[in-house]
């Protein structure tokens, strides 16, 4: 073990980014993540049930099961006094770690004895792992929950290789392990797909290559339904409670009619001459304008690196990985070119092929997964059967200079944090919680009643942009920052249901109605209305919601068992009358 030391502590040291990232005490939340590290308690608290009942009316939220391990974990930090922002950094250099010694040892486990560089060819996959455009742009450039996920791919292809080659039964127990500790990775069907994809593709390739050892085949086969039945085991706390739901999160995902707009969509984005160099169509827009020439060159690098083995040493091991990167690209890349027709085929003919409407970001990191392993074996072949004859120096600073342009230079914003700091909707996504909002928090967790709350402006929409003093625009999150308390006008992804789309509609309007919410709001068991006072002008008019003025007229002018009872910072507060407030019991005369 002491060999594998020094590149241990390489990747140890690079994992210690973050701290720098995210300097200033900030923290970073925005998009479909939203605020999912604030106030851990409480999500870890919801996620123990299958009824999410913080947003209006309530909803069924199985899909948040295998959550539990990961909310539990961060909730234990919170208890431990770990700050916000500290925790961030913590699970970000968690992720990077991890994904770096993952892909280490897979390299080191897949390639075996077939190179005499193996830890260099290691300890090169592992950093373009972790710096590479595809991660850049759509991991750590989106930073939702999706991005925990990155470790795992490596992580169980590698011990999955590691007992098919060895024969040996007790990875299965060690797979079970990660499937249990690691369950929140499975909780998309998408994420599960691509962390299972490898390994299925592995154990074709590995029957195929033994299609006359019978013996071997045996083995493949037992060990391979052991592996997948210690993930049925370990997870069937949720797997089953999860599929009973699954019918209703699969509705959600859309008609087939509107899934393949999507994917025809956003296939316009991701053709095959992008998908080799791990991008968008859009990415040299958004990301290379710091250095425009290096990064063209640089990522044009790539895929003539990582295939160029395949022309000179066709081992297993080469093989393997570049068939897994061809069939990954065949799925990045959508409809377009060449094949483009029978991936719509499938898309359109396989059952719930829609949650892979947009294929270079649900099924890329099988792409890159391949193209990591292949790219520190092309560097050293690079360098060891082209350059080397130039001399050592020369052949160094040659394989030293590819190294750079595509490690550093194409993903320069990872190495300076501003991978993790740009604009949506004209707000930062560093952010700090306004004393408003904490202050609220105080004051709401002091009441010990059950009660909602009803949130204005309403919106049937899933994010939010604050005018925060930093900004925020991401999902509303209202119960972790507001008491734990349910609210009713604001959505979250995957909340939308009937009864929460009458609602959304019908509350605009009484509010303007003389007396209407005081009739109402006791029905739905609302104690307070807060006037949201910093929600971003731009937001507001794109989406045609009433103005806070309009909203706070029509309460004081209309509605009269309404008085305001709190304002903190940009929150109101607006109490109804006692008189109305449930809980009552009502009693039936018979007339």
């Amino acid at each position: 073990m002491r060999k594998h030391l020094t590149p241990t502590i390489i990747l140890f040291v690079l994992s210690l980014l973050p701290f720098y990232w995210l300097r200033g005490g900030l923290f970073v939340a925005a998009a479909e993540s939203g605020l999912y590290l604030y106030h851990s308690s409480r999500s870890f608290h919801q996620c123990l049930s299958l009824w999410w009942d913080k947003i209006s009316l309530g909803f069924p939220m199985a899909k948040n099961l295998p959550s539990i391990p990961f909310h539990g974990a961060m909730a234990l930090l919170d208890q431990a006094g770990i700050s916000l922002h500290l925790k961030q950094i913590i699970l970000y250099s968690a992720i990077l770690f991890c994904s770096g010694v993952s892909m280490y040892f897979l390299v080191w486990i897949a390639v075996e004895n077939t190179f005499k560089h193996r830890r260099i060819i290691a300890l090169f996959s592992a950093f373009f792992y972790l710096f590479n455009s595809f991660v850049m742009i759509n991991f750590w450039h989106r930073f939702t929950t999706f991005l925990l996920m990155i470790p795992f791919p490596p992580l169980i292809l590698a011990i999955y290789i590691y007992g098919l080659k060895r024969r040996n039964n007790t990875a299965v127990y060690l797979l079970g392990g990660i499937f249990s500790l690691f369950s929140f990775t499975f909780s998309s069907p998408p994420s599960a797909a691509s962390i299972f994809f490898a390994p299925f593709i592995y154990l074709i390739f590995f029957l195929f290559d033994n299609r006359t050892n019978r013996p071997s085949i045996y083995f493949a086969l037992k060990y391979s339904f052991y592996s997948f039945l210690s993930f049925l085991l370990v997870n069937i706390w949720w797997l089953l409670p999860y599929f009973k739901g699954a019918q209703q999160m699969y509705v959600q995902t859309g008609t087939q009619e509107n899934n393949l707009m999507t994917l025809h969509s956003l296939s316009n984005f991701q053709g095959l001459e992008y998908s080799l160099r791990l991008l968008r169509a859009d990415s040299m827009e958004i990301w290379g304008n710091t250095f425009p020439v290096g990064f063209i060159i640089s990522t044009t690098l790539i895929p003539l690196i990582v295939f160029l083995p395949l022309l000179i040493q066709r081992n297993k091991s080469i093989i393997f990985f570049s068939l897994l990167s061809l069939i990954g690209l065949f799925f990045m890349k959508g409809t377009n070119g060449i094949f483009g027709k029978t991936f719509e085929m499938m898309f359109l003919h396989i059952p719930f092929f829609g949650i892979f409407r947009n294929p270079f970001e649900k099924l890329g990191i099988v792409t890159m997964l391949g193209f990591s392993v292949l790219f520190g074996v092309g560097l050293v072949t690079i360098y060891d059967k082209i350059i080397r004859p130039l001399g050592t120096v020369k052949a160094k600073l040659i394989t030293s200079l590819l190294f750079c342009l595509i490690c550093i230079v194409a993903v320069w914003p990872m190495w300076t944090g501003s991978i993790l700091k740009f604009k949506i909707w004209d707000r930062s996504t560093v952010v700090e919680i306004p004393e408003g909002y904490i202050n609220s928090d105080h004051w709401l967790v002091k009441q010990k009643e059950d009660f909602r709350i009803i949130s204005y402006p309403i919106t049937n929409y899933d994010g939010v942009a604050c005018s925060w003093k930093d900004g925020y625009c991401g999902d509303n999150l209202e119960f972790l920052l507001l008491g734990n308390k349910p609210f009713i006008g604001r959505a979250i992804t995957g909340s939308h249901s009937e009864n929460f789309e009458k609602i959304s509609q019908m509350l605009p309007a009484i509010t303007y109605r003389e007396n209407a919410l005081k009739k109402i709001a006791p029905l739905l068991n609302v104690k307070y209305l807060l006037l949201h006072n910093d929600l971003d002008k731009k937001y507001i008019e794109a989406l045609d919601l009433d103005t806070p003025e309009m909203i706070r007229q029509g309460i004081n002018y209309y509605q009269n068992g309404f008085t305001l009872e709190k304002k903190f910072g940009d929150l109101e507060f607006y109490k109804i009358n006692e008189k109305y407030f449930l809980p009552h019991i009502w009693a039936i005369n018979g007339n």
